[in-house]
């Protein structure tokens, strides 16, 4: 089955917490022991899976500047990873490298770190990265094409020179944060499922997901991981089940 990605186990994580101030289930998982320094831990996790600083000097975004940098991106990203993948690998992996296509606000980075390696990749006498960079020109990615993103970059307030790719001191940090908050969200989800039987409220904690032939019907959600395959716990000898 398909492996969940950072997204869904924060969203996974963000509605099994909120789920909490419902005073039924508050009280089901005190019932076997969670507390404020668990609900504490589970906040702390989620705010620190990443590293956001509020920064009161930025701009208000122009949304119009925006849309045409999201639809520079949805043109030119497809275009310069067909164009390459193939014949230069090493080169795409260098280009592509936790980057892909995103939306909103995410656009400013993805676009800005795309136009900053390549203007690296510019300055290398390796044959075969010289090779794709004609292949890229030859697809349209040139030079005006990338003063199109410069501008657009410039003109929602970001510098041209935008923000390096992680390092994989940051990765193993990430990946480390991340196995935290989903070890917190594993242990729970599945005690929870053992003292909160009632439709609504599994729902209202994002144990219960739509089928995925259509239709209103639904389908218990494990809270699991999907490749871990672990069973779904049942009701034990523990407290009595909120229905």
């Amino acid at each position: 089955m398909a492996k969940l990605s950072q997204s869904d186990k924060t969203q996974r994580m963000m509605q099994l917490l909120l789920s909490l101030g419902n005073p039924r289930i508050g009280r089901a998982l005190a019932s076997i022991g969670f507390g404020q320094a668990d609900l504490d831990e589970g906040w702390s996790l989620l705010r620190n899976l990443r590293d956001v600083r509020f920064d009161a000097s930025v701009r208000p975004v122009d949304a119009s500047a925006l849309t045409r940098l999201d639809q520079w991106e949805n043109r030119w990203f497809p275009i310069a990873n067909a164009a390459i993948k193939r014949r230069f690998p090493a080169v795409h992996a260098a280009l592509f490298l936790n980057l892909s296509q995103a939306d909103g606000l995410d656009v400013i980075n993805t676009v800005g770190v795309f136009v900053d390696r390549l203007d690296k990749l510019a300055t290398s006498a390796d044959p075969d990265t010289q090779s794709a960079l004609e292949v890229l020109r030859a697809r349209g990615i040139d030079e005006q094409r990338l003063g199109e993103a410069r501008a657009l970059l410039q003109e929602l307030g970001t510098a041209t020179t935008a923000i390096p790719a992680p390092t994989p001191e940051d990765q193993e940090a990430l990946a480390r944060r991340e196995a935290e908050l989903w070890a917190w969200y594993l242990e729970w989800s599945s005690l929870a499922r053992s003292v909160v039987t009632d439709r609504r409220l599994l729902r209202s904690m994002g144990f219960l997901r739509p089928a995925k032939k259509g239709g209103t019907v639904e389908e218990e959600g494990d809270g699991e991981e999907d490749e871990d395959d672990a069973p779904v716990p049942g009701p034990g000898p523990a407290p009595a089940p909120v229905g």
